[in-house]
């Protein structure tokens, strides 16, 4: 699952061998919703996905992702500038179960951050499991 533009740029440079700049530029037509430069990018990601031997058709359903999650994408910093304008605490008030299985999930790595966020939940009344 896309969730930020940046991941389609990254798409795009892993199976269809986009720069950075051809990359930005899909990135940039799919934001504006020009119908006219998609099409000129779906013709270029498919033309370099063919060439790295990638199915026609697996192409064709990869680029139609791109585009359903250009109709509501945004870029990473957009989505984190966002999130920090909620009051703070929102989501862990409005549901604490799963925010915290949520975060706890997103650091799933990092054992000191899982030990600290098992604490919290304990403070909370709410049961985890390994």
């Amino acid at each position: 699952m896309i969730v930020y533009q940046e991941q389609v740029m990254r798409i795009a440079s892993a199976l269809a061998n986009f720069s950075l700049e051809d990359a930005d530029n899909l990135r940039r037509a799919m934001s504006k919703k020009d119908a006219l430069e998609m099409e000129r990018q779906k013709e270029k990601f498919l033309e370099g996905t063919k060439k790295n031997r990638i199915a026609p058709k697996k192409a064709e359903k990869i680029f139609e992702q791109m585009e359903t999650f250009g109709r509501y994408g945004f870029n990473k910093s957009h989505s984190v500038l966002c999130s920090s304008r909620l009051p703070d605490r929102l989501s862990e008030d409005s549901l604490p179960i799963e925010f915290m299985a949520a975060l706890l999930t997103s650091e799933a790595q990092n054992t000191d951050k899982i030990v600290k966020y098992i604490s919290e939940c304990r403070e909370m009344g709410i049961e985890s499991y390994p």
